[in-house]
């Protein structure tokens, strides 16, 4: 049985080493400073309501097998609030079991926002298969970024 929750304190081991996992796949085009990924977890176990990121663990019959980072904004082009799926990273042994794509469906039914975005790597066809087959359609905009 899947299960989405929060992450608790406790999961920080997991998630620091699923992060560096992730970030040091093809789902990343590079990898990110130790101390990016603590804060990030510190921030959201300080925050525990916070209004703009919502961190889960994702658990398959009590095991820990992924996570998933999602940062809340507002968008003026959707006309409301939307959901930025930021990270979702499944556990190597676990993928191919249609976790990701339950967590998406999950997204769609529990947030009732205009939109839900996500971004992929170009070389990640996998992922971005599993998004077409979840609704999900290419947006042409590039992104552009300054400093990190």
């Amino acid at each position: 049985m899947l299960n989405f929750r929060y992450i608790k304190a406790d999961d920080k081991e997991f998630y620091m080493n699923s992060v560096k996992d992730f970030y040091n796949s093809e789902a990343a085009l590079h990898s990110i400073p130790d101390e990016n990924i603590e804060k990030t977890f510190d921030l959201a176990i300080a925050i525990k309501d916070s209004p703009f990121i919502e961190l889960y663990i994702i658990e398959q019959d009590g095991v820990r097998v992924g996570y998933a980072l999602l940062l809340i904004t507002y968008s003026q082009e959707a006309g409301g609030k939307a959901v930025w799926l930021d990270e979702l990273y499944i556990l190597p042994k676990f993928q191919g079991q249609g976790i990701g794509g339950t967590f998406l469906e999950y997204l769609k039914s529990n947030y009732d926002v205009p939109r839900l975005r996500l971004e992929y790597a170009p070389v990640n066809k996998f992922a971005c298969e599993i998004y077409k087959k979840h609704g999900f359609k290419p947006l042409e905009y590039k992104q552009m970024i300054y400093g990190n």
